[in-house]
């Protein structure tokens, strides 16, 4: 036949979706209704009528059909059913129809694909053409039990749990809403049962579809008994295991005989709000003084093997043992995530790092307030267990820890500079090919990111003993603790980061009177003030003197993509005009750091008296306090040099790459992840098209602009699934299977 395909037929094309997967799931499945299929091409879309050879092909198919036979005729269009758009209740459909209607119901199906209905849903699809489906005809089952059953939990998107659907009699029942359902959840056989009362249900009489009340014996009794329940179960994983998608089924009992009516994928799991599986905790709130906004996948992929290997590190300075270390190495890979191209902590991660210490409950807080996290994950969500007595020894070897780190801060400083400075030496970047950039890259990662001692130890140091002066204030001077102890610390000499101000202050005092090199400095053409700068020799001596050592410092400097004043020094020029003009006109207000401290002191000192064994603690906690923040300033510009050095790194190789039309642009580097490109280096590179995923990510990139993730939120289950990124209120924050559900858009049957 031309027209009409039998259900053996493979010719899935011209059959559609649903009839597609009738003919696939009929080559396993055997107790499948019998039906054939009418072509779309059975349709004159000219005149809107049957052809009449589709006419004559579907009279003959229906002899092979007793005169008593009820049959189904409903829609099966191309894209019906498919994993993007299901069409589910757009086309019509209709039951129970005798042998001589019909014909005159294949047409109606067809002439539903001209509905206002379908026109909405193709418009809300962006489907551009008319989608006329092909018709199936199918033998009707009379059932006495019939519904639906899921391979995945369509409210929760569980994909561990099967749901069935349950209604006596037939299955229009349960369509129509006239029928309340019995449910039955299944987990690893486990099966949960909700089992309502049922009033209603449909059955056949004389040829139409008969509502009728439930016997009242049946009305409280389970629908499906347990072992026809386990082969529903079993129908349904069959269907998804053939088509490798988990599966929507229509199934019917007749006679205490299973029937397959239908099967389809499940299309909304990845839309739906996730409200099982594990908890993540995400935020933001500190991390993005570094890392604010949009975070390119070559800044985050090294950052994540960063604070992957520093965390290892400390763990280890903190004499935590190599087989715990070991045992929860993929804690320290879950330090960050990249949330629309946002970058946030994991909470999850860290505070599992800080499970490996003991005593978790009296260092949480610690932690918190080193991350600079403002709120703390509720005690349900991660419970701090009592300390035990194999704790509290433990508290002793990581004090232990910490005090070796104390006595030798100095020393561990003083070799990390040596490790810092043999890893940055002068090497010329623009003379190396791909394989020497691939290597030196290596090269830093095995002296620094594997022993970032100092830094980190300074860092717990300086946060314990900032904490003690803070405190120490609060308890002496009562209304000027939130200020004193900051004017303790200032005009601290040796601080590197007050460095750049001084400089801009002295180049800004050299330019105010020159009235040419200011206008110069305020032009907007980079390549021009470069050119006439050295006919300023004093201050072009300096500014080569800035640059040399503070070109890598700028706003979102730990950021690769950013372009520091390396590349393109004009805003150091304009700040330069900006307070030359500031001091000529007098509106520069001097600040004098010292005279803050030396009050500060003073007050101190009137305040202790003739206690001079507080005094002398205070001053102790005093001297530490300034040794270490001074300290935490200059290891924090160690890592800008480290920062640069790596990104000086990246742009030669994209330009190397661009050069040889690997990529398009050198910049197009920052789109790659690290690994991405040295593998592609050396041959162990999945992906060789770096120009596709290239585009691929920018494309993602340009999406992420206009998405708004908050500072904090929860997820579950598998991140980038079913979760908006937004903050719920804790008290939502449950893993539930009664959760109400709310569902927009237009009204529809699963048939």
């Amino acid at each position: 036949m031309k027209y009409v395909l039998e259900q053996n037929c493979k010719e899935y094309e011209l059959m559609g979706g649903k009839a597609t997967a009738l003919s696939k799931l009929g080559r396993v499945i055997d107790n499948i209704p019998e039906w054939f299929v009418v072509s779309y091409q059975g349709f004159d879309i000219n005149n809107k009528n049957i052809k009449k050879e589709a006419e004559k092909e579907i009279e003959e198919a229906l002899k092979n059909f007793s005169d008593s036979t009820y049959f189904a005729v409903r829609s099966s269009a191309r894209n019906e059913d498919s994993k993007d758009n299901s069409f589910a209740g757009q086309f019509d459909t209709f039951l129970y129809i005798e042998k001589e209607n019909v014909i005159e119901k294949v047409h109606e199906v067809y002439m539903s694909a001209f509905s206002d209905r379908i026109e909405t849903y193709r418009k809300e699809n962006h489907i551009g053409e008319i989608v006329v489906p092909s018709v199936i005809i199918q033998k009707m089952v009379n059932s006495e039990k019939a519904g639906v059953a899921f391979g995945a939990n369509p409210i929760t998107s569980d994909v561990k749990e099967i749901v069935i659907s349950a209604v006596f009699g037939l299955g229009s029942s349960l369509v129509d809403g006239i029928a309340t359902s019995d449910t039955y959840t299944i987990l690893h056989n486990n099966i949960s049962k909700n089992i309502v009362n049922k009033d209603y249900y449909h059955k056949l009489e004389n040829g139409k579809i008969v509502k009728e009340e439930v016997d009242d014996k049946l009305q409280k009794e389970q629908v499906l008994e347990d072992n026809e329940i386990i082969e529903v179960k079993k129908l349904v994983e069959t269907a998804q295991e053939y088509f490798d998608r988990f599966q929507d089924i229509e199934w019917a009992y007749e006679k205490g005989k299973l029937y397959l009516l239908q099967s389809r994928p499940i299309t909304t799991l990845a839309s739906k709000e996730q409200k099982t599986g594990k908890i993540n905790v995400f935020d933001n709130s500190n991390i993005i003084e570094s890392y604010g906004g949009i975070t390119t996948p070559l800044t985050f992929s090294f950052i994540r093997n960063v604070y992957e290997n520093v965390y290892i590190e400390l763990c280890k300075i903190f004499n935590v043992k190599n087989e715990k270390i070991e045992a929860n190495a993929q804690i320290f890979k879950n330090m960050l995530a990249l949330i629309d191209g946002r970058v946030y902590y994991n909470l999850y991660g860290w505070y599992g790092a800080l499970s490996m210490f003991p005593g978790l409950g009296s260092n949480k807080k610690f932690m918190e307030q080193m991350m600079g996290v403002k709120e703390s994950i509720p005690d349900d969500l991660f419970p701090v267990p009592e300390a035990t007595f194999k704790d509290k020894l433990g508290y002793l070897n990581t004090g232990l820890g910490l005090a070796k780190g104390f006595f030798k801060i100095r020393k561990m400083t003083n070799k990390f500079y040596e490790r810092l400075n043999d890893a940055l030496e002068d090497k010329n970047i623009n003379e190396m090919d791909l394989y020497q950039l691939h290597d030196y890259y290596y090269e830093l990662e095995r002296k620094l990111l594997h022993k970032w001692d100092a830094p980190l130890v300074n860092d717990f140091l300086a946060m314990i003993f900032y904490g003690q002066l803070k405190q120490k204030c609060k308890q002496i001077f009562k209304e000027e603790e939130n200020l004193i102890h900051n004017d303790l610390l200032c005009s601290d000499g040796g601080v590197i980061s007050s460095e750049p101000a001084k400089r801009i202050k002295e180049m800004a005092y050299i330019a105010k009177d020159n009235k040419e090199l200011l206008e110069l400095l305020e032009d907007e053409d980079v390549y021009y003030i470069k050119k006439n700068l050295p006919k300023y020799t004093e201050f072009n001596e300096k500014i080569e003197q800035y640059l040399e050592k503070f070109s890598d410092r700028c706003l979102e400097e730990l950021k690769l993509e950013t372009e520091n004043l390396k590349d393109n020094p004009i805003s150091l020029y304009h700040s330069i005009s900006t307070f030359a003009k500031r001091i000529k006109n007098n509106k520069v207000e001097e600040i004098d750091e010292e005279k803050t401290r030396k009050i500060a002191e003073q007050k101190v000192k009137k305040a202790f008296g003739v206690n001079y064994i507080g005094r002398a603690k205070f001053n102790y906690i005093l001297k530490h306090a300034r040794y270490l923040v001074r300290n935490r300033e200059n290891l924090r510009f160690q890592r800008t040099r480290l920062f640069g050095r790596v990104r000086e790194i990246f742009l030669r190789i994209g330009m190397i790459l661009a050069s040889m039309n690997v990529i398009e642009d050198k910049k197009d580097i920052f789109y790659l992840e690290v690994d991405e490109i040295l593998f592609y280096i050396d041959g162990k590179s999945t992906t060789n098209n770096l120009k596709e995923l290239i585009q691929i990510r920018k494309e993602q990139y340009e999406k992420y602009k206009n998405e708004n993730p908050d500072e904090r939120f929860y997820t579950y289950g598998a991140v980038n699934i079913g979760n908006d990124f937004k903050n719920k209120n804790k008290n939502n924050i449950t893993e539930t299977k009664d959760a109400k559900m709310e569902l927009k858009g237009i009204g529809a049957s699963p048939r």
